[in-house]
């Protein structure tokens, strides 16, 4: 076999490589082991598969055993970020606890929206952008592990988005698709 063709990625990098190992093999002599060869994988409109197309070096920079990885980036982020400000206000790096009148216990640690949604400085720059937009409205809440006067900035979706969910795709992180 000269040449490896696959449809998609297979989910992980070992089993990319597995696959495509089998370009090359055989030959006339039975100690040729290996001999030019070429493999080529036709990506597909699923994050992951996106990623791999637009920086193919993280295929073989990682390791064989590495675990599979879709960097959290703005564009991802922000379609998430108007779904759960249409649920809940967001709270940036504070717990959602702080909002309720909970405590955070060593054995129930409530996570930030920060920490969820993306690393801090891509949660803010989506936030920024969001809120430039008026797709996320900012608001003043007392919270709960705060003096009497101290108040929280928190963000909510903006009342003029409508189903923001319909906004974002679980399988595509780019609008136009290329097949």
């Amino acid at each position: 076999v000269d040449l490896t063709l696959h449809t998609g990625y297979p989910g992980s990098i070992s089993a990319l490589l597995q696959q495509a190992g089998r370009a090359g093999r055989g030959g006339k002599n039975v100690f040729e082991t290996s001999r030019p060869s070429a493999s080529i994988m036709i990506a597909f409109s699923s994050p992951s598969e996106q990623h791999i197309w637009k920086h193919p070096k993280t295929l073989v920079s990682r390791g064989v055993n590495a675990e599979p990885s879709l960097p959290i980036n703005a564009t991802v982020s922000q379609g998430h970020l108007l779904c759960a400000g249409e649920e809940f206000p967001l709270t940036g790096s504070r717990p959602v606890s702080c909002l309720l009148n909970e405590v955070d216990s060593p054995e129930m640690k409530f996570p930030a929206d920060a920490d969820l949604l993306g690393p801090g400085d891509v949660y803010d720059e989506s936030v920024a952008f969001l809120q430039a937009q008026r797709l996320l409205s900012p608001k003043m809440e007392k919270h709960q592990l705060s003096r009497k006067k101290d108040k929280l900035v928190v963000h909510t979706t903006h009342p003029v988005v409508k189903n923001p969910w319909a906004r974002v795709s679980l399988r595509t992180i780019e609008p136009l698709s290329y097949l």
